[in-house]
């Protein structure tokens, strides 16, 4: 018989060792007994528990995980190892899922290699020789380590005297370029143990790295020196996308992020960091020909020992430090001092800086200053300020909404979202969390039983404080409630709401106007109100609306 190649091809194919799931404990004790027997392709299948023993993937290309998910399957390590090791040129077919990594001399290290770590949470390792707690990423030679990391936490991971990153260190020495990316993942309280030598209590990064962040949060990181959150260290690039740096404290510059290399941040949000020294922020201390960029970020309640208690930026003649479409505000000291900076469709305060087009200097009304809430409200100034032709933006903003509502860009990482039943658009604005999270100008947002629903009705203006107000409900089946009330276009309850609470005139009122911090409730949802939705609308009386009787709010909605 004459074998064709097709022929050939079956035959060696059906003389091949099939994939196979190797499970973990039930037919191998160990997750590294699993391992050693694996072919590439194979599935190493782990059931809930705890597995002592560090464990290396030997270059396969396999996929290590869980059945149960990260909070029931956990990995220990010792003292005198990481609790897992990609060393062997491994790429993105190898995949670790879903595992708690503790206990180790660093959780996770990586060197030349390009895994895909998702879903695990990395926390309380120590690194007590080299960088990098939870994650210590190395390339030498020709090597390229470009690892993928999706939904994972990394934290409360230490490392020694003299050591970088307390949560990650991307140490790219090769002569090629490695591009390593993070995406939604948390990266908090990570520490660096000892004084000046050690930088980057969240990130440290070095060398030919060409690195991606997109929609993750750094906060909480600690440093005795430079870069609380994170530090750029002679980096080819960084970019953070969407991305939340909040309460990192640094004990020289920079609270949440030092660098003396280019980077982007787009659509971030930079709140609560501190430093000691300059920049509570941003510390940027930029040789030339290299570029730093801020667009549509928002930079707020920050502070350091000297000013600036913002951004902080020495950029020498050829190199570029750009802010587009930004709020620096609210910041101790000088928000901004970069003299050689361009500065446009921004939000500053009182500040070092050229002020180009399209710049201004207000109060962007934000939702809840005083509790940490930067969102816009709807009457900001910053909505649909930015600049007219913006590109390069990511399709949503920092929660989710479309980036672009009403076809100009808004300044800041916010963009207030369009309206399903708007009200007149005025000075007084109706807020809703469902467990204290979410955009409080969404529409319509789910509330399962047992949700803490929290409603805030406030002029962020302050023109209409004082002034008589109403916040009323209804509740209906989800999907069969009304349309605007017939003849008033701006009420979007019908006769069935109720008053929660009011002191419209004629007096006497029962309480005094609405009050500068505006009026709060809350409420426990009960298992009761499944399949229902709730609307609440709320208005003021007032001479000085615009029709000169009453300001109309947003109507919205929890839908149990």
């Amino acid at each position: 018989m004459r074998v064709t190649p097709a022929i050939a091809f079956l035959l060696l194919a059906s003389f091949a060792p099939a994939q196979m799931t190797r499970n973990v404990p039930a037919q191998y004790p160990t997750i590294q007994s699993a391992i050693n027997v694996c072919i590439n392709g194979d599935d190493v299948l782990v059931a809930p528990g705890v597995y002592p023993g560090a464990i290396n993937f030997f270059g396969k290309q396999i996929n290590v995980h869980s059945s149960g998910g990260a909070a029931v399957t956990t990995i220990t390590g010792t003292p005198s190892s990481a609790v897992v090791s990609f060393v062997t040129n491994e790429g993105p077919l190898s995949m670790l899922d879903g595992f708690i990594i503790t206990g180790g001399n660093g959780g996770v290290v990586i060197q030349n290699a390009s895994p895909v770590v998702q879903n695990c949470r990395i926390m309380n390792n120590v690194a007590t020789n080299n960088g990098g707690g939870g994650v210590r990423c190395t390339t030498t030679g020709t090597g390229v380590a470009s690892p993928t990391f999706t939904s994972c936490i990394v934290s409360n991971n230490l490392v020694g005297t003299g050591a970088n990153g307390g949560g990650f260190l991307f140490q790219c020495q090769s002569t090629a370029a490695s591009f390593p990316s993070l995406t939604n993942c948390v990266v908090s309280a990570n520490a660096l143990s000892a004084c000046c030598g050690n930088h980057g209590g969240g990130f440290y990064f070095n060398g030919a790295c060409v690195a991606a962040l997109v929609g993750c949060e750094i906060s909480g990181n600690t440093t005795q020196g430079v870069g609380a959150g994170c530090y750029l260290d002679s980096v080819t690039s960084v970019s953070f996308s969407r991305c939340r740096f909040i309460g990192n404290q640094s004990s020289q510059s920079g609270g949440a992020i030092n660098t003396n290399s280019g980077m982007t941040l787009i659509g971030c949000l930079l709140a609560q960091n501190s430093s000691l020294q300059n920049g509570g922020a941003i510390y940027a201390q930029v040789p030339s020909v290299q570029t730093v960029t801020l667009k549509n970020c928002t930079v707020v309640d920050n502070s350091a020992a000297f000013v600036p208690g913002g951004v902080y930026a020495n950029v020498p003649g050829g190199s570029t430090f750009s802010v587009q479409n930004s709020i620096i505000r609210g910041n101790t000291g000088m928000n901004l001092e970069a003299p050689t900076a361009t500065v446009t469709y921004s939000d500053v305060g009182f500040g070092y800086y050229p002020a180009g087009v399209g710049t201004i200097n207000v109060d962007p009304r934000f939702v809840d200053l005083a509790n940490g809430d930067y969102h816009l409200a709807r009457s900001s100034p910053c909505r649909d300020a930015g600049a007219p032709l913006t590109t390069g933006l990511p399709p949503t903003d920092l929660d989710g909404t479309p980036r672009i509502v009403n076809g100009v860009v808004d300044i800041g990482a916010d963009e207030v979202p369009a309206f399903a039943y708007p009200g007149t658009n005025e000075d007084a604005e109706l807020y809703a969390w469902v467990n204290g999270v979410g955009d409080p100008l969404a529409s319509a947002r789910p509330a399962p039983s047992g949700s803490l629903l929290k409603f805030l009705f406030k002029s962020p203006g302050g023109t209409l404080v004082g002034a008589n107000p109403l916040v009323a409900g209804i509740v209906f089946p989800t999907g069969s409630g009304p349309s605007s009330l017939p003849g008033f276009p701006q009420i979007w309850l019908d006769q069935t709401a109720f008053i929660i609470v009011g002191t419209l005139s004629p007096p006497p009122l029962t309480m005094p106007g609405l009050p500068t911090g505006g009026i709060t409730l809350e409420f426990q949802i009960p298992p009761w109100f499944t399949g229902s939705t709730a609307r609440l609308q709320a208005l003021v009386e007032s001479p000085f609306t615009t029709n000169g009787m009453s300001a109309i709010t947003n109507a919205t909605e929890a839908v149990f």
